[in-house]
């Protein structure tokens, strides 16, 4: 539609999580030859805007200015977890649980987003219903050691991912 494109990525790569280096490098160079540049391995540090409160311009954390009319992001998501600090409950960027859905603290379970295991529906209804089991004195174990996945078909490139590749 007649928009240049720059990606900025924080990763070193494109698609870190569910792409190896050679499969990120293929979707890079297909993207690449349909006109896309790649600012990679560096985050945003601030924006410009003009009178009107538009962004005019991103300005990257080696203080590098991009121009741009349009600012798309796609960041992904952090848990809220700042409400469980004091509470001894072992978090890192997630709350860390076990298979069957209990954290560090008696009687405390997560499940969902919050504990990093995967951002889709159905896994986390999963993890509710093994965390509700084990609440109420079962013995149920999470077994969906594949939540990391992901088919993307990019430039006719169909991929699928399973598990986590080295970020």
């Amino acid at each position: 539609i007649g928009k240049y494109v720059t990606v900025v990525e924080m990763a070193e790569r494109i698609i870190p999580l569910q792409l190896n280096d050679e499969a990120s490098n293929e979707y890079k160079a297909l993207f690449e030859a349909h006109g896309c540049k790649f600012k990679l391995g560096i985050g945003v540090k601030d924006t410009e805007v003009d009178e009107n409160g538009k962004i005019i311009s991103l300005i990257l954390a080696d203080d590098t200015k991009l121009e741009c009319d349009m600012v798309i992001v796609a960041a992904g998501e952090r848990a809220a977890i700042e409400g469980l600090a004091d509470t001894g409950i072992e978090v890192e960027r997630f709350v860390k649980v076990d298979d069957h859905m209990r954290t560090n603290v008696k009687d405390v379970f997560a499940a969902g987003n919050v504990t990093g295991l995967s951002g889709t529906w159905p896994n986390a209804k999963k993890q509710a219903h093994v965390a509700a089991i084990n609440m109420t004195g079962g013995d149920e174990v999470y077994e969906d050691t594949y939540a990391l996945k992901n088919t993307m078909n990019f430039y006719v490139l169909a991929t699928l991912s399973l598990g986590m590749g080295k970020v």
